[in-house]
């Protein structure tokens, strides 16, 4: 709770007189913006897209990469005082995922709060990728997103080298501290490919080429756009069953879901689909029709409807 930051908030705040604050991250700001907009009975949105008034480390994860389900007696204080300082003046408080809204109201947040699981939206006309079938012969993996151990790209590693297919390729897209590391595991194994880091433009012909996309995570991920952009594509995809991945990905339908950490069971995950064809093909229609759910214009209808209730509703 930053007071030069509040008196600063409140100033632009009063100048502007906004209908409604919506507040989406307190990066670079501080917990003392929700007292400037109560202040001045604004009413207040807020969308919860991770953990950090639960963690100061963001990921919920010990050092050892273990989930953190009881906290030490420094991150209790921290809850304590995020908790204290924001109480229910969010008016409606919001999440991609439902797992979020119900972990906040498990460590006592936002009690007098509504609470709306409010799905990330996307733009449905895809711009044109690789097509599968120029790649014949050929099974493709896909991991796209940060390469922290969090995001258990090793559990995919081994899993693709359990796979004892030649006409398998893992493709992984992106960078972080822990490439080297991965890198490391994968040696030897010449299906294994690191693009490193690749423009945004450059991301519809990779979800275009793969059969399958692997969300392979150890932590609570909220709502991956790698999945929405997936489905987008007509590509399933095989997912941690944690946080809000099994609220997007459901097994059988659109994708395949196996147990955080499990090598073996995402390589079986992932064998059975290279191994049944038409499976796997219907599973991507799935996917395909899957993406509908997240179309923008009806994100930003919902969006509308929040705040129009916000602005009429008491602020908690």
């Amino acid at each position: 709770w930053n007071p030069a930051q509040y008196l600063q908030l409140r100033g632009i705040l009063r100048q502007e007189r906004p209908d409604v604050v919506h507040v989406h991250t307190m990066d670079g700001l501080s917990l003392s913006l929700f007292d400037a907009a109560r202040g001045l009975g604004i009413p207040l949105v807020l969308t919860l897209h991770g953990y950090s008034l639960l963690c100061r480390k963001v990921t919920l994860l010990r050092s050892s990469g273990q989930i953190c389900s009881r906290p030490n007696a420094l991150c209790s204080l921290y809850r304590r005082a995020t908790r204290r300082i924001i109480g229910s003046k969010p008016h409606i408080v919001t999440s991609p995922a439902q797992f979020v809204l119900d972990l906040f109201a498990g460590c006592g947040f936002f009690p007098k709060s509504e609470r709306v699981k409010l799905v990330n939206g996307i733009e449905l006309e895809a711009p044109p990728g690789a097509q599968r079938g120029e790649h014949a012969g050929e099974f493709n993996i896909l991991f796209a997103g940060r390469l922290g151990r969090h995001k258990g790209v090793h559990t995919l590693i081994q899993a693709t080298r359990r796979l004892q297919h030649p006409h398998v390729r893992l493709h992984i897209v992106g960078d972080g501290d822990y490439r080297g590391e991965l890198e490391r595991l994968a040696a030897g194994d010449g299906r294994i490919t690191f693009h490193g880091a690749v423009p945004g433009s450059e991301m519809p012909a990779f979800y275009g080429m793969a059969d399958v996309a692997v969300m392979p995570s150890i932590c609570y991920e909220v709502s991956p756009l790698v999945i929405q952009e997936s489905f987008l594509a007509g590509t399933p995809v095989v997912g941690s069953r944690i946080g809000g991945i099994p609220e997007m990905v459901s097994h059988g339908y659109n994708g395949l879901l196996f147990e955080p950490g499990d090598a073996e069971g995402l390589a079986a995950a992932l064998r059975s689909l290279v191994e049944d064809r038409d499976r796997l093909e219907g599973m991507g229609r799935n996917a395909a029709e899957s993406a509908g759910a997240y179309a923008m214009s009806l994100h930003i209808e919902r969006v509308v409807q929040l705040y129009e209730s916000a602005a009429k509703g008491d602020a908690g």
